[in-house]
């Protein structure tokens, strides 16, 4: 991996809020279901860590070759929109630290060691990115990944105070369960993305 922040920098509780509270917002603003189950932050050994409880939207148990051609494109917008929510983190938790620009420059510049197995942990939203792109099998994988990434900074663009607000309420608390969400995104709603998202 390029010597840079994201290889050398261990994510403080303060950034942790902010990445879990992108994923948050980037999953409500694509699936307009509404909020996502829990978000936490913890500590270990290891040091800090966090996680965003959601509904998981590709099923890979689903056999491509046995599906018909009318649900391809429903299967390839869950791979995106997964790929999306899973670099949410990453783009809000970078964005808070060095800005806009230079955090997303610093995924941009890493962006083909997604696409290797074993390149991060296999419980991380990396690996999930990797899963997914794997899986769906785009004809230019590293130039999906670029869109993909794009998309979701726009996305965190648009509900950037909001991302902000929650990762402070959330490193306040600790953890937030269903019904503080459920609350949460009542009075501060996700602006939807209702742009084509595809793999193509």
């Amino acid at each position: 991996m390029k010597e840079n922040a994201m290889s050398f920098h261990k994510p403080t509780r303060r950034e942790l809020a902010f990445h879990e509270a992108g994923h948050a917002y980037v999953y409500a603003a694509i699936t307009q279901r509404g909020e996502p189950q829990e978000l936490g932050l913890g500590e270990d050994a290891t040091g800090a860590h966090g996680w965003c409880r959601r509904n998981t939207l590709l099923y890979t148990e689903i056999t491509l070759e046995r599906v018909g051609e009318d649900v391809l494109p429903w299967i390839r917008w869950q791979a995106a929109a997964e790929i999306a929510i899973a670099m949410a983190g990453s783009v809000a938790e970078f964005r808070r630290r060095h800005g806009q620009f230079n955090g997303l420059l610093i995924i941009v510049q890493n962006l083909e060691l997604f696409l290797k197995p074993g390149a991060f942990d296999v419980d991380g939203d990396f690996e999930r990115v990797r899963r997914s792109m794997d899986y769906i099998s785009p004809p230019d994988p590293l130039a999906t990944l670029r869109r993909l990434v794009g998309v979701t900074d726009e996305i965190v663009d648009r509900n950037w105070r909001a991302i902000l607000l929650l990762g402070r309420r959330l490193l306040e608390r600790g953890v937030m369960g269903e019904d503080e969400l459920i609350d949460w995104f009542d009075g501060r709603p996700a602006k939807p993305w209702k742009e084509p998202l595809t793999m193509d």
